[in-house]
């Protein structure tokens, strides 16, 4: 593997399963503990257990260590993870005067922090992404001490105490959290600041695993305190959270933070139970329930909500609109999650929203461009963690799924893009093992087409069928057209095995029908799989240059049509041999 040692830590740990205790880290160039893991040894000590994975190790004992003067991270997980299968707890460590960052925990979960402080941090005390089941328990945070003031310039700017950022690892997991703050305090934020500093005690920040996630970390403030006190006439006005850098770079605008036992007043004068929401979600409440505290959050106060994902099909552009049956006025529009690059069969897209129990919802999807009611091939609810204070929040009967008429024009043919007149028809299709490109050229009669290496038997590419156009009984026709190249002569390998009862090894379309399990991918229903496209006569003939065709018919059945199917995948693949395969005009038309 290539070296990570560039940037040193004073403690560089790739197993965590040993006993740290009253150790002092002090003005490391870079790291004071990094954490480094590996699913496996990679020393000639790997012998000894070569069954252990260093990731999921938790330490023996972490107590009374202290890290401080480090230029780069005192704590860090980044970029590969600490992921130890039982809760990590670390005691009273002592972390300050960094130069940048006290903790940064990345692609990490299951650790607490208990007891100890992080203090004088130029950028920020603790900072927090991609990671779950993160709890900080009467920890001290403590941003600008007197001693500080006059030892340090004002050249470090903006300082956080903790930073989240709004995506989780295990990002559709319903059974586990976020971030939990259980009696910290949270000092000296008023105090001693310089004149252009915008520091904040608590940040919702952008994401390093998403392009533009939304808010799926079940998040739980209990007895936070936060001090404000002793801001100098100068300063600009400090504000206990912000949650604009979330909104303003990566449109998080579905905010929803359990707040408990606000026993100081950290939120709101009247210390009383609620949430922390973006103004969006707060459109949705009883508008008398809801203060502004800035920072793009308001408070509402006695709210009882629960976080739900809509995941729907990544390849189809929508945004999505929640409103209030009892009080239609009660309205907002939501935008989905965009991930990096993903083109896996199963990905999916997912909008969030967090909403009570009072009433009912109507969850609807729109063009972005002429805002008509659209679906966006399958929507799935998934339900996160409830919140720990109250029992008044959603459940599935408080949502109410609008689906378009099955009669549209839209139903008429289900594949999206299916000639391939240009590269941008690639965004409607996913893969299994078969990463896709186009050709310009390389379709029937010289027109445009999709092209991958078949490289595996899964190698094949998918495309989701909106359910909301099948009907018990209704018939679609099935036609592809297709070719497998030899790579190096680019004329047609032999397919014309593909008869004679030997069609189920070649290339073929089917339907795979997924139910929601409350999961990120959905559970397969095998009784429901369809065959709807087989080769057809006349098949490739070897060193042929021509097009050969899969067709078939499909009726839909009873079990198909109904709510059980949550989601239906076509898949295209198996060719008889190996090589490279071109497809084009697809097509499911209704008849």
């Amino acid at each position: 593997r290539g070296e990570t040692d560039d940037s040193a830590g004073t403690f560089w740990m790739t197993n965590m399963q040993n006993s740290f205790e009253g150790n002092v880290m002090a003005g490391s160039e870079h790291y004071g503990f990094f954490i480094e893991g590996h699913r496996k040894i990679n020393s000639p000590s790997r012998y000894q257990n070569p069954d252990l994975n260093p990731m999921k190790t938790s330490p023996i004992l972490f107590k009374d260590n202290t890290i401080h003067g480090s230029k780069a991270f005192g704590m860090t997980t980044y970029p590969k993870g600490w992921n130890p299968p039982t809760t990590a707890v670390l005691e009273n460590l002592r972390v300050y005067r960094g130069l940048t960052t006290g903790m940064f925990i990345h692609n990490s979960g299951k650790i607490t922090w208990q007891g100890g402080y992080f203090l004088n941090h130029r950028h920020t005390a603790i900072e927090m992404d991609g990671a779950d089941e993160l709890t900080v328990i009467g920890t001290a945070i403590v941003d600008r001490t007197a001693s500080d003031s006059n030892m340090m310039s004002c050249s470090g700017g903006n300082r956080r105490g903790i930073m989240i950022h709004p995506a989780k690892q295990n990002r559709m997991n319903t059974t586990i959290m976020g971030t939990t703050l259980l009696n910290v305090d949270m000092s000296e934020f008023g105090k001693n600041r310089c004149e252009t500093w915008g520091g904040f005690p608590l940040q919702l920040g952008d994401s390093f695993m998403i392009d533009k996630p939304v808010w799926d970390i079940p998040t739980l403030f209990n007895n936070v305190s936060i001090d404000l006190a002793g801001q100098p006439a100068h300063a600009n006005p400090l504000i206990p959270i912000d949650g604009c850098l979330a909104a303003e770079e990566i449109d998080i605008t579905d905010v929803a933070i359990e707040v408990v036992n606000d026993l100081h007043g950290a939120f709101t004068a009247d210390a009383v139970n609620g949430f922390v929401v973006s103004p969006s979600i707060a459109a949705l409440l009883d508008p008398a329930t809801c203060i502004d505290i800035q920072g793009c959050l308001k408070f509402c106060q006695g709210a009882c909500l629960r976080t739900i994902l809509f995941h729907t099909d990544a390849t189809f552009e929508s945004y999505m609109v929640v409103k209030s049956a009892t009080n239609p006025e009660r309205t907002s529009t939501f935008q989905s999650a965009e991930f990096m690059g993903s083109t896996f069969a199963y990905t999916s897209s997912y909008f969030g929203v967090s909403l009570p129990a009072a009433g009912s919802f109507e969850i609807s999807f729109h063009d972005p461009i002429t805002n008509d009611l659209v679906f966006p091939s399958f929507v799935a609810p998934i339900f996160l963690n409830a919140p720990v204070s109250c029992d008044s929040y959603a459940t599935e009967s408080s949502i109410n799924i609008i689906e378009p008429s099955p009669s549209r024009a839209a139903c008429d043919d289900l594949i999206r893009s299916g000639d391939f007149d240009t590269d941008e028809s690639l965004s409607d299709f996913l893969n299994i093992a078969a990463p896709s490109s186009w050709l310009a050229t390389g379709g029937v009669g010289g027109t445009g087409a999709l092209t991958y290496e078949h490289t595996s038997i899964n190698s094949g590419i998918n495309h989701y069928l909106d359910l909301s156009c099948l009907v018990d009984g209704a018939t679609f026709q099935f036609e592809a057209s297709y070719r497998v190249l030899n790579a190096t002569t680019g004329l047609n390998l032999d397919q014309t095995e593909c008869e004679g009862g030997m069609e189920v090894y070649c290339i073929h379309a089917w339907i795979e029908f997924r139910e929601n399990d409350n999961s990120q991918l959905g559970d397969t229903v095998n009784s429901m799989r369809q065959t709807v496209g087989r080769p057809a006569t006349p098949l490739l003939v070897e060193g042929s240059t021509d097009f050969a065709i899969i067709s078939g018919t499909w009726t839909v059945t009873e079990a198909q049509a109904s709510s059980r199917a949550n989601r239906a995948l076509l898949h295209i693949n198996n060719v008889r041999s190996g090589g490279s395969v071109i497809i084009d005009n697809i097509s499911l038309v209704r008849v």
